[in-house]
């Protein structure tokens, strides 16, 4: 069905954007061009003018297959293998221009010039260098009053990541990502300068093409006890080949013109459309392998004692008699498996002076680390732009569709996951046994299979710890994505000085996860069945007025507009268990006689409606609207002084039934560029840029928070148990940042430098409502969560003769985090909890703050107080201070090196302080499994302060845990977050025409997570169990570290 859907999709799909028609436009414009050159070469040769010349980069290597194009005309030619062009120049034209993908285009005046050699100047470097910047509105780098740094979609391609913005870790100061532990396809958190709301969201927005993008996020898995699924956010459906760029808009100020969603920064991403030209082929094709690596140790020296009858363990632990010679088993070894990516991504390109289409297929597959589990997308891109009217008019239409499925994704936590079964397990148990037949047949019911694991009766089973093999293959869990975008733009050049420009574009997001449970596995007697089903729709439009104007020694950028914003989420969860189903004969009081159902599965390991006699089922219905007016005006002196002004006010849905659903957001900035109003050195400066920001921007509640609903769980409604809020006020960020921007030495020397506060105020907090209002919790607005920080980057290109080039850089950011306030009456506030540990928000504390229970010592010996059997005294309450889960100081090293066709690029990134916590590590010392226990058994038990040994299985018992509800001392396993490694390598090289002329082939080796060069904890410091707040640092039997290693080729023809 599937199969049929996607076919249908396409059709439409090419249909809709207009690709078809696109082409045939190009087609009969390219034959008509054909017909035009033949022409020109004709009918010109008298008047005529041959223009020669050289292309090179800044670095001095010639560029090949650039663009040389006379401007107004359809004659066009190539720089050969060593960057020269020869063209013939109508009469009457007098400008050539110089196109390359990656590089800015420059145009020159002929004027009667013979010969014109051109320096190309790259992208990310050029001080002239166009920004898209909020609402997609495009300024000169240079102008710019806050921190906007562009990547090029080069450093997403070169080592490709499933989620394309794992790419960029450790490329951008300030630019937090954490993906989560949990394989191809899921969600990452991001972080641009730190946490700022308790309640609200923390990720930045994300704008694709101008247009606010929904990066939903279905991760749904609770991070300590487990049982959910990281179903991925939105940018893990991209394919990174269809990325031109990403502009980082890190400050308040760079984003206040989006108001009340702007508050965490946005990620400005331009896509690739058609460029004017021959129709281009390009192919991308990526493979690599991926091993884990950094696995848990275990311990080869204790046992469990067996049933000799059953040949069963008498326990679950590895607290028994010493181990015989050669039992031991590294079943952790033996189970994770060599993983593999595949991607590959084929686009077309091309077109005329009026008519330019793109249209791209890309393809991901993996196999993952863990048995079974595989990934697989598809993903389809078009975008075709008309122009008319002598390019007055632009029409731009582009829509995406997006299939992936995802078998058995690895989600941490306690339950539902088969690590846990995996890492435990008695040290002395024939592993081998249970993975080779982890079912067995039961005589009684012979169609059935039946768990095998450590007892002999499934129904003894504990809850967190079954057959891993069983899980995989009997517990298969399946989700399925279909992910839907278009949309279309229209502006007009009214004036050479003021246009119009229209958006809409349209958003729709289907997840499905479904897992079937056979029986025999924890509490299934007949087996179960668990549906979600997610529904996402997104519907943006806007229109802008722009004016642009220089006037002698000033110039004026204004823009004016109005935008809204829809949004619509429906989700239904089903769940269907039970026991065998029968009936049972009842009389009631007046001698009337029926059946009475009894149990509810009526066939074992058959999963569907029609085998339940009931289901549970809930839904939920979300629905909210955001309606905005917004300007921004730029005034600019002699190019010397810009003073840039925005505004912009909100409507919101969510705050409907409050007192005012109406809120101002402003900023301010300023630029000074010293090197134009002073007489610097021209050699040695090229830019001495000073810069400072304010501004207020918000972040918007959720749907129905300030009134809430009732909910629907199955024929029951559930009134709310919140107080309605009527004078919610939005969360707004006050922000101030101030820094420096630097270009020397011809522009080798690239350095930047920004300080940052930013104040969080109006958290919305929920606290108990008086008994009198017959709710149980009410919200307040309150709170203050203060960022403080710097961000630095700096580059050189060595340049080594002609062929020689070495470009390092250096990006380096500090955020201090305060809790300034919570609301009046309350000292803390728990913002994530679990059985072992709380992460608590204290006036003077910081985000992130964790707490954990602690060993009672005697206040005169200094010793760990003992109970009456001898084992350790914990504290009652999870309130001691254990650190801070985030990292204050991150940097990142790169180096780009390149000698004539071959290129090397090198990146080393870490952290510095912040902690993480290995509850993976806690829960195995509980179960006996490490080298630890086995050392302190050796030794004879654990020392105290005075030289006395404690128990070791009473010590470790009590320290360690053995559930997901245990209240072990969690203090014990908090470790340094610190950690510096080999993020990214690549070695390529260029096969020049290798398919004909201008037609290339790179070959890349390449490898990402390649090693740690220090590491102090157990499992990977960058691990994170969730995108939500304050789940990252936390280690709950997550994947372990790997990395991956191989091959990317591209080609184009």
């Amino acid at each position: 069905m599937y199969r049929r859907n996607l076919k249908a999709i396409v059709v439409a799909f090419v249909l809709a954007s207009g690709f078809g028609v696109g082409i045939a436009a190009n087609a009969v414009e390219a034959q008509s061009s054909t017909t035009q050159a033949e022409n020109v070469s004709q009918s010109v040769a008298a008047g005529t003018k041959v223009v020669t010349g050289t292309v090179t980069d800044s670095t001095g290597e010639t560029l090949i297959g650039l663009t040389v194009k006379v401007s107004g005309t359809t004659v066009a030619v190539a720089t050969d293998l060593d960057g020269n062009y020869s063209i013939k120049v109508p009469a009457g034209s007098n400008e050539l221009e110089f196109s390359y993908i990656g590089y800015q285009t420059v145009k020159r005046v002929i004027n009667g010039q013979d010969k014109i050699d051109v320096v190309m100047q790259d992208n990310s470097k050029v001080l002239d260098e166009v920004v898209v910047t909020a609402m997609g509105i495009q300024r000169l780098s240079k102008t710019l009053s806050y921190t906007a740094e562009t990547v090029g979609g080069k450093e997403l391609t070169r080592v490709k990541d499933a989620n394309l913005i794992n790419s960029l870790q450790g490329k951008s100061a300030g630019l937090a990502i954490t993906p989560n532990a949990n394989g191809a396809g899921g969600s990452s958190k991001i972080l641009l300068r730190g946490n700022k709301s308790i309640q609200g969201g923390n990720n930045p927005l994300i704008v694709i093409d101008g247009v606010p993008m929904a990066n939903n996020t279905n991760d749904g898995a609770s991070v300590v006890y487990g049982g959910g699924v990281d179903q991925g956010d939105a940018l893990s459906t991209m394919n990174p080949d269809d990325i031109e760029s990403i502009s980082i808009l890190k400050g308040a100020s760079a984003a206040a013109l989006y108001g009340a969603v702007a508050a965490n920064g946005v990620l400005m991403i331009t896509t690739k459309k058609g460029r004017e030209g021959k129709i281009r082929i390009d192919v991308s094709s990526n493979m690599t392998a991926e091993t884990v690596f950094n696995l848990p140790k275990l311990q080869n020296n204790f046992g469990v004692s067996m049933n000799q009858k059953t040949g069963k363990p008498n326990t679950f632990y590895s607290w028994g008699p010493a181990m015989e010679k050669g039992e031991g088993f590294n079943q952790i070894k033996d189970f994770y498996q060599t993983g593999y990516n595949l991607n590959n991504s084929v686009s077309v390109s091309g077109g005329s002076k009026n008519s330019q289409s793109y249209f791209s297929y890309g393809n991901t597959t993996s196999g993952g680390i863990v048995p079974t589990n595989s990934f697989y997308r598809h993903n389809l891109s078009g975008r075709q732009t008309f122009k008319a009217f002598n390019d007055r008019l632009t029409m731009d239409f582009s829509g995406t569709y997006t299939y992936s499925e995802t078998k058995n994704k690895p989600s941490g936590g306690m339950l539902d996951n088969p690590l846990v079964g995996l890492y435990i397990i008695p040290r002395n148990v024939d592993y081998r046994h249970y993975r080779d037949n982890y079912e067995l047949v039961d005589p009684a019911r012979p169609t059935v299979p039946v768990q095998n694991w450590l007892v002999e009766d499934y129904t003894s089973l504990e809850e967190h710890s079954q057959n891993p093999y069983w899980m995989l293959n009997r517990g298969e869990g399946k989700s399925i994505r279909h992910r839907f975008t278009t949309s279309g733009t229209l502006k007009l050049q009214l004036l050479d000085c003021l246009s119009i420009q229209g958006r809409l574009s349209y958003e729709r997001d289907n997840t499905n996860f479904r897992r079937e449970k056979y029986a025999t596995t924890y509490r299934m007697s007949m087996g179960a069945y668990s549906e979600t089903m997610n529904f996402y729709e997104h519907f943006f439009g806007d229109v802008l007025l722009s004016f642009n104007k220089k006037w002698s020694d000033f110039s004026v950028g204004a823009t004016v507009g109005s935008s809204f914003t829809q949004e619509v989420s429906k989700g239904t969860y089903l769940n269907a268990e039970g026991d065998q189903y029968y009936e049972v004969d009842v009389t009631d009081a007046n001698g009337n006689s029926y059946k009475l159902p009894q149990g509810n599965v009526y066939f074992p390991n058959i999963f569907h409606r029609d085998n339940y006699y009931d289901i549970f089922y809930q839904e939920n219905y979300t629905k909210k609207r955001l309606n905005s007016v917004f300007g921004t005006l730029q005034l600019g002196y002699k190019e010397m002084v810009y003073l840039d002004f925005t505004a912009r006010n909100d409507w919101s849905s969510a705050l409907a039934f409050t007192e005012s659903m109406s809120f101002f957001y402003p900023s301010v900035g300023a630029t000074v560029l010293m090197d134009e109003i002073f007489d610097m050195n021209d050699e040695l400066f090229d830019m001495v840029k000073l810069r400072a920001s304010y501004s207020v921007v918000g972040n918007d509640i959720p749907a129905y928070y300030s009134k809430p609903v009732a909910t629907l769980s199955g024929l029951t409604i559930t009134l709310p148990t919140v107080m309605p809020f009527t004078d919610w006020k939005p969360e707004k960020t006050f922000s101030v940042e101030a820094g420096f921007d630097l270009a020397m030495i011809e522009n080798r020397l690239h350095a930047e430098f920004t300080f940052y506060k930013a104040n969080t105020k109006n958290q919305y907090f929920q606290v108990s409502a008086p008994v009198a209002s017959g709710y149980s919790t009410r919200n307040i607005n309150a709170g203050n969560i203060q960022n403080m920080g710097v961000e630095a980057a700096v580059s050189y290109r060595f340049d080594f003769g002609k062929d020689w080039s070495w470009t390092p850089g250096i990006n380096f950011s500090y955020n201090e985090n305060e809790i300034k306030e919570l609301c009046p009456g309350l000292s803390e506030y728990n913002l994530a909890s679990a059985s072992a540990f709380i992460m608590k928000l204290k006036k003077g504390g910081s985000y992130g703050d964790v707490y954990t229970y602690d060993f009672q010592y005697d206040e005169n010996t200094g010793n760990i107080k003992l109970d009456e059997n001898g084992a350790p005294l914990l504290t009652s309450d999870a309130n001691t201070y254990a650190g801070n889960f985030n990292s204050k100081f991150r940097l990142g090293w790169s180096n780009s090196i390149s000698w004539k066709n071959l290129n090397i690029y090198v990146l080393f990134d870490g952290k510095i302080g912040g902690k993480v916590l290995s509850m993976t590590e806690a829960i195995m010392d509980g179960y006996g499994v490490t080298p630890a226990t086995a050392k302190a058994r050796l030794n004879g038990g654990v020392p105290n302060k005075d030289g006395s040994l404690i128990d070791a299985e009473k010590y470790y018992s009590r320290v360690g845990g053995r559930s997901q509800n245990a209240g072990f001392n969690a203090k014990e396993y908090i470790y340094s977050a610190t950690n510096f490694r080999l993020r990214e390598l690549s070695v390529g090289y260029t096969f020049e025409d290798l398919f004909g002329e201008g037609k290339h082939l790179t070959a890349s080796v390449v490898g990402r997570n390649l090693f740690f060069l220090y590491k102090d904890a157990p499992c990977d410091p960058d691990i994170s169990g969730s995108t939500g707040n304050g789940w990252q640092g936390i280690d709950v039997f997550s994947l372990p570290s790997t990395r991956n290693w191989g091959l990317n080729l591209k080609f184009n023809f």
